[in-house]
């Protein structure tokens, strides 16, 4: 009865807002971004049941999910003592939690350890979950109508932000006025009217010009509704615990962006969130609504833009732009990106906070993508420029249990992607709420001023001399493809743009929690692929959460055995078998079938990113040994087989910042691997070697994807055979042939199977001038190159590659 009169009361007060608003102009969003605020996930204990051993499943207590009793924020007086000794105060008062200081890039070439970023008493206090925490809506006695109407009271009682109308400005911007110009000449240039009519016709054209910019930018445009944000809000108060245990947040990272909004309030916000899941957006600004930060201008994929929903997005922020900027026959749209930049330009210089995702789309793979840099790039233009004074980039990282867009695995089959449709939103929509997905973990990062990230930069730039290339790597030429999307920008801006989101990436992924479907697909695939008993896996597990206390975050802290468990039910019997003896001893396995390995090894590469380093130092090692046959390498020695392990994997992952020393990481690697026993020092000299038996699981963490670069480089043959052959069949090649492969038994890792790998390891041919892609009527099409265009030469790639395989 509450519920229902608490609704009535909602739509009153939004009919309320919609109306107030009707006068209010449409203003525009754009992306986000977020940087290195790391955050420890800790829950209270769990006891654990022990008088029946025969039914474990009943014994163990569920995992704590921060669904516990109403958490405050309410500090003691001796608490609030220790936050002033270190630098921070009650978020309540006027002073700040950190100085400006802190709000700029860290030389992390001086310093990597979290000790130094991370302020002690942020590390002691406990994540919330946000959905148990209504900020605005204080019970402050029985009597209090927030009381028994909380959401309610929260949507009322949140800042409302009044945005700077921008389209006009946009639209009547010098730059678009000058593309509309020049289609409109171009046409008549292109045109075979006569001289007498030439003026006429540029008039006509012109008048089509503006009539197009006109509606690319309705198309474009977001219309934020204070209203729609308000009633989303309630309404995901009373949906998201239908699916998730918990939307899990740090209080300290929401404090610390409430401070950098009030000490900078003309900097825009420049959220940059790595990207997994639809729901990452909707719960970014939901977040930031309920804690009065100005919610960002969200930029959409076009593809999102469909009925109903597309309508609803925009209203809460998004702003849609193209996959793909030009058209199909390579001619450049100079309207659509005269529009695109200007949009951009004038919702920053506008002092509208910016959400956009550095990879561009969703991740197929589980773990991060590289930055694409187009959208950045225009914002560091306007920094520049001098349009912006500065702007604060702040780094994001989220993590599901479970991911609640389903899984990619057709696409990694080759399966082409279905288009978004109404009809297939509602069906989504009603699968997800008849299923559960754990704990959804977000983290704000510390932000970045991008002025001092640029002064940073450049001083390094001036200070560190150009390294010389190394003479053991294939020959290899700068790739002339941009890889910041479709939008061009100056070179000299290039290496710059590119340096901040490599280094936005990195941190990122480093602060991404570790959640429970990622540590058990990791110890199954990497560890276990027969299998292992429950005590087993909790050794392991235990094993790995002591190895990384103090470095990384968990979206948990209870006993390794529920953590299992719970993980075990999500990720649900496609992906892992669990059996029960006569003795009531539990076995777990994973699925190896094609495709279910496939969708267990996202998870498990969600996992690989905080390893990716000391997995290629061994890989590299164990290539060594292997093509030299011998027992141990020299550090200079280890150095350089693991450049070139890094050079082959450059589109798999960031292995270290721009700000860093490569090779000074890579000591370090070895001082880890040393102490984990994986390697050793061998007395009275500078040479290690390599304890196969304890870099089994390391070495196999790398192999799924070793296999598909060698079977990659290997269909290439059936390129020199053909002449030429179109990408897709060319993927569709290599998918068969890695099938092939795992059915005869000659390899073990159906995982293998990945389009998004057969890509990249495309791209690391064109960059070593193996291969080239030639676009013709919109399809891309395979070429081997003159360098390359013979069998032997091809073979001495395929080894290239192979020798890298240690197991198959």
């Amino acid at each position: 009865m509450i519920g229902l009169l608490e609704f009535f009361v909602l739509v009153c007060i939004f009919s309320y807002f919609i109306g107030k608003n009707r006068t209010s102009t449409m203003i525009d969003i754009l992306t986000t971004r977020f940087h290195d605020a790391y955050s420890y996930l800790v829950s209270e204990d769990v006891s654990r049941q022990n008088d029946n051993n025969n039914d474990i499943m009943k014994e163990k207590t569920s995992i704590n999910r921060f669904n516990n009793e109403h958490i405050k924020y309410n500090r003691s007086e001796t608490t609030l003592k220790d936050a002033e000794q270190n630098g921070y105060e009650d978020s309540n008062d006027d002073d700040s939690l950190l100085t400006i200081d802190s709000l700029i890039c860290r030389d992390c070439s001086k310093s990597t350890d979290r000790e130094s970023q991370i302020n002690p008493f942020d590390r002691a206090r406990k994540p919330v979950d946000i959905l148990k925490v209504t900020q605005h809506a204080p019970r402050t006695n029985k009597y209090d109508w927030g009381t028994y109407f909380p959401h309610i009271a929260q949507n009322l009682r949140v800042k409302k932000y009044k945005y700077k109308p921008i389209f006009e400005s946009v639209f009547n911007h010098k730059r678009v006025q000058h593309e509309i110009e020049r289609v409109a000449k171009d046409a008549v240039r292109e045109s075979d009217v006569s001289f007498e009519m030439e003026d006429i016709y540029y008039e006509k054209m012109l008048d089509k010009s503006k009539k197009r910019a006109y509606k690319l930018l309705c198309d474009m445009r977001h219309t934020l509704s204070d209203g729609l944000l308000r009633l989303t809000s309630y309404v995901l108060y009373k949906l998201l615990p239908w699916f998730l245990s918990g939307v899990v947040a740090h209080p300290a990272q929401i404090e610390m962006l409430k401070v950098a909004q009030k000490k900078l309030p003309n900097t825009p916000l420049v959220f940059l969130p790595l990207h997994r899941s639809h729901l990452d957006y909707i719960l970014v600004t939901f977040i930031l609504l309920n804690n009065d930060i100005q919610c960002p201008q969200v930029c959409a994929g076009e593809n999102l833009n469909i009925p109903v929903f597309g309508f609803l997005l925009r209203g809460l922020g998004a702003f849609y732009i193209r996959r793909k900027i030009d058209g199909d026959d390579g001619k450049k749209d100079y309207i659509y990106r005269g529009l695109l930049q200007t949009y951009m330009e004038e919702s920053i210089s506008a002092g509208h906070n910016i959400e956009f995702f550095i990879e561009g789309g969703r991740t197929r793979t589980g773990k991060p993508g590289l930055p694409k840099g187009g959208i950045l790039s225009v914002i560091v233009d306007a920094f520049v420029d001098g349009l912006i004074d500065d702007a604060l980039l702040v780094p994001v990282s989220v993590n599901y249990e479970k991911l609640v867009d389903g899984s990619f695995v057709r696409e990694q089959l080759g399966i082409p992607k279905k288009k978004e449709s109404f009809t297939k939103a509602i069906a989504s929509i009603w699968k997800v709420l008849n299923r559960k997905y754990g704990l959804m973990r977000i983290d704000f990062n510390e932000p970045f001023s991008l002025r001092e990230l640029v002064k940073s930069f450049k001083e390094r730039k001036a200070s560190v001399p150009r390294p010389v290339p190394s003479v053991r790597r294939l020959i290899s030429k700068p790739s002339m493809t941009s890889v910041y999307g479709e939008m061009e920008f100056t070179d000299k801006h290039r290496a710059l743009v590119d340096n901040i989101g490599r280094h936005v990436v990195y941190d990122s992924c480093t602060a991404m929690s570790i959640m429970s479907t990622n540590a058990l697909s990791f110890l199954l695939l990497n560890k276990y692929r027969k299998g292992a008993s429950l005590k087993d896996l909790v050794r392991s597990l235990d094993e790995i959460r002591e190895q990384f206390e103090g470095k990384r975050d968990f979206g948990f802290d209870e006993p390794s055995e529920n953590v299992i468990m719970t993980a075990v039910e999500l990720l649900g019997t496609d992906m892992i078998e669990r059996k029960v003896d006569v003795n009531g001893n539990i076995f777990i396995a994973p699925v190896l079938s094609i495709p279910n390995v496939v969708e267990t090894f996202y998870y498990s590469q969600t996992f690989a990113p905080h390893i990716a380093l000391d997995a290629a130092v061994l890989t590299g090692i164990a290539a060594e040994l292997k093509e030299n046959n011998c027992s141990s390498l020299t550090m200079n020695d280890i150095i350089d087989s693991t450049l070139l392990y890094c050079d082959v994997l450059r589109s798999e992952f960031i292995f270290h910042k721009p700000c860093q020393d490569i090779n000074d990481q890579i000591q370090l690697a070895v001082e880890r691997l040393c102490k984990l026993g994986s390697l050793t020092k061998l007395k009275g000299s500078d040479e290690y070697e390599l304890n196969i038996k304890l870099s089994e699981t390391l070495l196999s963490s790398m192999a799924a994807l070793n296999i598909t670069y060698w079977t990659t480089t290997e269909c290439l043959l059936d390129v020199f055979e053909k002449g030429h052959i179109l990408e897709s069949d060319f993927i569709k090649l290599c998918i068969n042939r890695i099938t092939e492969k795992y059915n005869d038994g000659k390899i073990t890792y159906g995982e293998a199977i990945s389009t998004d790998s057969i890509r990249n390891c495309l791209k690391l041919l064109q960059k070593w001038s193996v291969v080239e892609v030639d676009v013709q009527s919109g399809k891309r099409i395979i070429l081997l190159t003159s360098l390359y265009n013979s069998i032997s030469s091809i073979e001495e790639v395929v080894e290239k590659i192979e020798r890298n395989v240690i197991f198959k």
